[in-house]
């Protein structure tokens, strides 16, 4: 039964990710969900991790832009895991679109999944691990940066914490290496998504030690063995590209752009979030223009709230009597605290605080003892409530936070997720109140540069803390009661975040002749593809650039451009030197650099340069030789 309501499961999660981002999903061939730089990066990264697995895997990161530098695919994310997917679409295609684009819609429903069996595994209902799915899924957060695939591209962040529980359910030894397993694959993945899992699986580990889970360090260190460790190399080879990365050009994240608009967490573009933000009060902080879509839908707060409030409510016991413990407890601190002060006065002379010119507390001769004396009056008066037995009070105190602890360590382990969708709004927070400024700088997190990408994992929590709060609100209702109700409230969600019709551009990637021909040749090249923007406007540098990066993947010869997360030193200092070629600036500058041949594509020269540009070929056809010819497209050597 169990194994029919998983499959059940993932076919729900595959069906529902093609019904919410249609049309897109019937246009996979053709469009993307967006068309910028980013997006052409990503197709480039895809193209490239594809072609490299076929031929030279073990060169996965000597990526063919920025040369001469090595590493360059360490610039920015790998998304070899993605490729993972992408690769068999590719190879029975040859459609990189199509790969890239089943790949970013297999991530949500794998996604999905995997929450539902993390629900499922924590002792949730079917209905309530179906409710997780959803929201984890398709909430805005999560669901509208599809087109971002290293930031979409978390779908095993779920599975990881699953392994890990079961881990500390059973003490088995294969599911921490399971876990650990997972952990690399969501490395190789996305950069951003081992970042959100380490933070995830930190927070985990601390619970567990608060809730009264032993650290045994020599036990974890056998449970992990030789297989996990085996498991956790792939995660290290990838580290070491960006480690040399970091040494060769100075790879380094910076603590900026991370401030983001008060709108941006009440914010989303569904069609039902649009119209409550139309019915509400014109507030400032809720009209400003946003800066991502952050907000997670009404549903999943209200029952994550109602989780919450059960929680607080069940583990409120003994109340009887609890004031009068309490006003005792305060009049016993306060006696204690002035007899302290009394000493003290009683050494020193007196003690007087001030702010500024503002005398705020002094205390002089009896003064302390005085008040002392009101205290413990008044503490004598309640010794019938509450006998003066602080041993016993210690022993209460123990046994409150046993069961305090207990209550943190429920089988659902709701207030953990809650505490991890409230880290992740937390460290998305501006400034002042964020706190990414303080949590920047740990192992992991610091390759992320928006901290408002943490929401991402921050959604996996509230999906379980609603999934829990469906569970506890349908705690006495029958069988047929609680069908219904999880059959409409996964239709209310659906309905919540329902986007229809998706936004989607074509995209065009249209190669000359003449960069296939370059493609058969099989000398190696470094290339200097012309002619390059010598615009001002550095969007608009960025864009050709990535159209270059784009003509490249019909050859994949080294080229000298390339746009990513980070540019090598000199970069922008080399690049004005060769927009002018060919001259003798230009020409000296690319046999330094080790750049062996020039495509020149004519028709992106305009018209009334043409001539002009002609005749610097000519003029200096002693040092750069037409070696093919094709279409608009021209070849040339450049002579030692």
């Amino acid at each position: 039964m169990r194994i029919r309501s998983g499959v059940g499961a993932a076919l729900f999660f595959v069906v529902l990710t093609l019904a919410l981002s249609y049309p897109f999903s019937t246009h996979l061939t053709t469009h993307v969900l967006s068309h910028g730089t980013d997006m052409d990066l990503a197709v480039w990264t895809i193209g490239w991790d594809v072609h490299s697995l076929t031929h030279q895997p073990w060169k996965i990161f000597d990526a063919n832009i920025f040369f001469p530098f090595h590493n360059t695919l360490a610039y920015s994310e790998n998304l070899i895991g993605v490729s993972f997917i992408a690769a068999p679409v590719i190879w029975l295609t040859g459609n990189v679109i199509l790969g890239m684009n089943i790949a970013a819609l297999l991530s949500v429903a794998i996604g999905a999944f995997g929450a539902f069996l993390l629900a499922r595994k924590l002792g949730l209902s079917t209905a309530a691990a179906l409710i997780a799915g959803v929201i984890f899924g398709f909430a805005p957060p999560r669901f509208l940066r599809m087109d971002q695939l290293p930031i979409s591209s978390v779908q095993w962040i779920p599975f990881a914490l699953l392994a890990l529980h079961t881990y500390f359910d059973t003490k088995r030894a294969r599911y921490l290496r399971i876990a650990i397993a997972l952990y690399a694959l969501q490395a190789l993945s996305s950069g951003h998504g081992a970042a959100m899992l380490t933070l995830a699986i930190g927070l985990l580990l601390i619970w567990k030690w608060v809730c009264g889970e032993p650290i045994a360090p020599a036990q974890r260190l056998r449970d992990v063995g030789w297989q996990g460790t085996a498991a956790l190399v792939p995660a290290a080879l990838i580290y070491l590209p960006y480690k040399f990365a970091q040494i060769e050009v100075g790879l380094q994240r910076q603590l900026d752009d991370w401030s983001i608009s008060t709108s941006s967490f009440f914010t989303s573009p569904t069609h039902v979030h649009m119209w409550l933000r139309s019915v509400l009060p014109d507030w400032h902080w809720l009209t400003g223009d946003p800066d991502a879509w952050l907000f997670p839908g009404v549903l999943p707060l209200v029952l994550a709230g109602y989780a919450v409030a059960q929680q607080w409510t069940s583990a409120s016991t003994e109340r009887q009597g609890r004031a009068w413990r309490r006003v005792a407890f305060a009049l016993s601190v306060l006696g204690l605290a002035f007899t302290a002060l009394g000493v003290y006065v009683a050494v020193t002379g007196g003690l007087r605080v001030r702010s500024g010119n503002r005398i705020l507390f002094s205390a002089h001769g009896a003064t302390p003892w005085i008040q002392c004396a009101v205290f413990v009056v008044l503490r004598l008066a309640l010794l019938r409530k509450v006998p003066f037995a602080p041993l016993t009070r210690l022993r209460a105190w123990g046994r409150h936070v046993s069961a305090w602890r207990a209550s943190l360590n429920s089988p659902d382990h709701l207030m953990f997720y809650v505490a991890l969708f409230a880290i992740g709004i937390w460290l998305a927070a501006p400034p002042p109140f964020g706190i990414w400024r303080v949590m920047y700088w740990m192992p992991g997190l610091n390759f992320v540069r928006v901290p408002s990408r943490f929401t991402v994992v921050g959604i996996l929590g509230l999906g379980i803390a609603a999934a829990a709060g469906f569970d506890r609100l349908m705690r006495f209702r029958g069988e047929a009661v609680r069908m219904i109700a999880g059959v409409t409230a996964i239709a209310v969600l659906i309905a919540e975040f329902w986007l229809v019709p998706m936004d989607m551009v074509r995209f065009e990637n249209d190669a000359a002749p003449i960069d296939r021909w370059v493609g058969a040749q099989p000398q190696p090249m470094a290339l200097l593809d012309l002619p390059m923007s010598d615009s001002q406007s550095v969007p608009l540098r960025e864009q050709w650039t990535t159209r270059t990066m784009l003509h490249s993947m019909s050859h994949w010869k080294p080229i000298y451009v390339g746009f990513s997360g980070i540019q090598p030193p000199g970069y922008q200092e080399n690049y004005w030197k060769l927009v002018g070629f060919p001259d003798a600036t230009s020409l000296a500058e690319a046999r330094r650099l080790g750049i062996t041949h020039v495509i020149l594509h004519s028709d992106l020269i305009a018209p009334n340069e043409r001539e002009m540009v002609a005749a610097k070929y000519a003029r200096f056809a002693d040092q750069v030789q037409l070696v093919h010819a094709e279409g608009d497209g021209r070849v040339y050597v450049i002579r030692p």
